[in-house]
């Protein structure tokens, strides 16, 4: 082989990184180059069940943290006036950084969910979002709640309505493929 002959070989299996550029050296080293990702796995993504899945997941948050649930208790614990005019200041974009980041999670689930090839049965959905659930959203607040010595009772409130989005949205998701 020629010295700085520009190669392409397919490395992995993996739906993700599925090629690697290299160059051949004198010395029979071979150097990567750049690696490229394979988006493939996102045309076969049904973006309505994400759309849908996170829409669920807010409304969901809206009526958690309503006067009818946690609210209140929830003020309580974060020591929010909620007579405060100041409050609504900022909430837009507040709404929409929050809703942002559930359709984040929500594609991240469809990832998982298309990965691992479910069957189109509510209770993968279920399993999945407590597995998720518990084993990513709470532990990462578990981490904060730790070092900020927050109230058990904020934490439970707050892990508690993440837990329950993560289902819903996989379920959602996991029904409608």
């Amino acid at each position: 082989m020629r010295d700085g002959l520009f190669c392409l070989k397919a490395i992995f299996e993996n739906p993700f990184i599925v090629y690697s550029f290299y160059i051949q050296t004198s010395e029979g080293v071979l150097r990567t180059k750049l690696t490229i990702m394979n988006t493939a796995i996102f045309s076969h993504l049904n973006w309505w069940a994400i759309l849908v899945a996170a829409i669920a997941y807010f409304i969901l948050g809206a009526l958690w943290y309503s006067k009818a649930l946690f609210g209140t208790k929830w003020a309580q614990l974060v020591k929010l006036d909620m007579n405060n005019p100041d409050l609504k200041k900022g909430m837009g974009k507040m709404m929409l950084s929050t809703f942002i980041l559930i359709l984040i999670v929500c594609f991240g689930l469809s990832l998982v969910i298309h990965m691992i090839n479910f069957e189109d049965n509510y209770l993968y959905g279920i399993k999945l979002g407590l597995l998720t659930g518990f084993a990513f959203a709470t532990t990462a607040m578990s981490i904060n709640y730790v070092y900020e010595n927050k109230p058990a009772n904020l934490y439970l409130i707050n892990s508690g309505y993440h837990v329950l989005g993560h289902v819903l949205a996989a379920t959602i998701i996991v029904m409608w493929r």
